[in-house]
This record gives C-alpha cells, sequence and structure tokens, in this order.
C-alpha cells in the first residue's frame, strides 16, 4: 500500500454530534421501556428453561436446556455491561488508559475476527494489506480496538449478504502523531438520512429501527462513537439510498519512544 496523504479527512459530511445523553428527558419513556423490553425478553427465557429443566429427567435434554440458560445469561450480562459503559461514557466517568501497543497486532486481531464473522454470516469481509506500519506506538488501543470492533458489528448487521469494505491504516503527521484512519463501507442495507442517525442513539423507539436490520444495533455504535470522541478522534457517516453505509473515522495516537 502506498503512503496516505495526511491532509484531514473531507469534511462534506458533518461528524456525528457528542453532546448525546442516554435518554434525553422526550425520550426517557422510549429509552425505559426498550432496555425493560430486551431484558424481560432474555429473562422470560432463562425462567422457561429453568421451569423445563426442572421437569425433565432425560440427561442429554437437560444439558441443552442448561446451555440455553447459560447463552441468555450471558446476552443479559452483555447488555447490562453495554448499559453500564455508555452511562459512563455519557457521564464523563469513563477516562482513557494509553500505554505502549503493537499497531500490526491490533490491526492483524480485527481483521482475523471479523473475517470469521462475516464468512459465518454469509458475507465477504475485504480487506487491503497493512503496510508502512510503525513497530510501537502510545495509546488506549484497547478501547480503539474495541470502538472499532462496534463498527465493524454494525457493518455485520447492515450487510446480511453483500461486502464489508474495511480499511484501517495508520499515517504519521507532523510532530510525534500517528492516525488511525479508517473507513468502513457496509452493502445490502438502505437507510434513509434519520435510520442512518438512529443507529448511533442507544434503543431508540422501534419506529426508528432500519426495517432490514434483524435486531435493534442496541449500545454498541453510540459506544464506539463516544469512545473515538473520547480519545480525541472523530467520526463520520453516509448513508444512501444506494444500499451503502459508509464509517469514516481518525484516533490519534503518539509515537512510541524507547
Amino acid at each position: 500500500m502506498s503512503n496516505i496523504p495526511s491532509e484531514p479527512l473531507p469534511s462534506d459530511e458533518p461528524p456525528l454530534p457528542s453532546g448525546d445523553t442516554p435518554c434525553p428527558p422526550q425520550a426517557e419513556i422510549h429509552c425505559l421501556a426498550a432496555v425493560s423490553h430486551e431484558l424481560r425478553t432474555t429473562l422470560n427465557v432463562i425462567l422457561g428453561m429453568a421451569d423445563l429443566l426442572q421437569q425433565t429427567d432425560d440427561l442429554q435434554k437437560a444439558r441443552r436446556q442448561a446451555s440455553v440458560i447459560h447463552d441468555s445469561g450471558l446476552v443479559m450480562r452483555a447488555l447490562l455491561d453495554d448499559m453500564l459503559e455508555y452511562s459512563l461514557l455519557a457521564s464523563g466517568g469513563a477516562q482513557p488508559r494509553p500505554e505502549p501497543f503493537a499497531p500490526g497486532a491490533l490491526l492483524a486481531e480485527l481483521y482475523d475476527t471479523f473475517s470469521i464473522q462475516a464468512r459465518a454470516a454469509g458475507s465477504d469481509f475485504l480487506t487491503p494489506p497493512a503496510a508502512n506500519l510503525p513497530e510501537r506506538l502510545h495509546g488506549d488501543a484497547r478501547h480503539a480496538r474495541q470502538a472499532i470492533a462496534r463498527l465493524l458489528e454494525l457493518a455485520l448487521k447492515l450487510t446480511p449478504r453483500g461486502e464489508i469494505h474495511a480499511d484501517l491504516h495508520f499515517t504519521p503527521i507532523k510532530g510525534k502523531t500517528c492516525l488511525l484512519r479508517g473507513t468502513i463501507r457496509a452493502s445490502g442495507c438502505i437507510l434513509n438520512e434519520n435510520q442512518c442517525k438512529s443507529l448511533f442513539k442507544p434503543l431508540r423507539p422501534h419506529a426508528d429501527t432500519p426495517p432490514s436490520l434483524p435486531t435493534p444495533p442496541g449500545f454498541g455504535p453510540a459506544i464506539a462513537k463516544g469512545w473515538i470522541r473520547l480519545l480525541g478522534g472523530t467520526l463520520r457517516v453516509r448513508c444512501t439510498l444506494s444500499e451503502l453505509s459508509t464509517f469514516t473515522f481518525e484516533i490519534p495516537f503518539s509515537l512510541h519512544h524507547h
């Protein structure tokens, strides 16, 4: 890959606003209802399977039912973890944790993980080869990785069939800064402008959920936006009626010197 110029990203698409709160006053009821619905649905599965487990003497059937209970518990815990993390981001309680890291390992982990998930979902995951990577950088790679993973998960939801193209690269700029620049393109889901914006507002009323999504996006996209902002980066989103959604972001890191 050739070196990419270090000029700022095009600004034709305005960055997503960063002042959102988890449940603004006019949406408190919708937010509470959506969270309660998600928790209640999972809890009903757990209780129903527990009842069946108490009534069976078949060991194999009991194991299957116990597995469903376990998986449902993981879903509920993940939702509660997301609620807590988003609340910390919105309240200012989340803090970056910078440390040295290898950028090549970060990219390889993301590409390997999501190539497998995309194939399992029947989508093609296309990534260009990384080149000219710095050996070490300093910054909060853990939460940067998490933010990018959340965007890739959203791209998978938006692409039940088709292609996901992820271009992630590190670009040195003036001084001691290196930018992680990324563009994620998802095809196969037609969104209007309001639906595109609603992706980054957790647990919106069901009327705002794109009808082609199998499940609401939940807190993931909003958490991604929150961490990118907190790490000093920018995020832009563009959805068109031609079945293409594009997420473009920058996250700054410091060059690490031994």
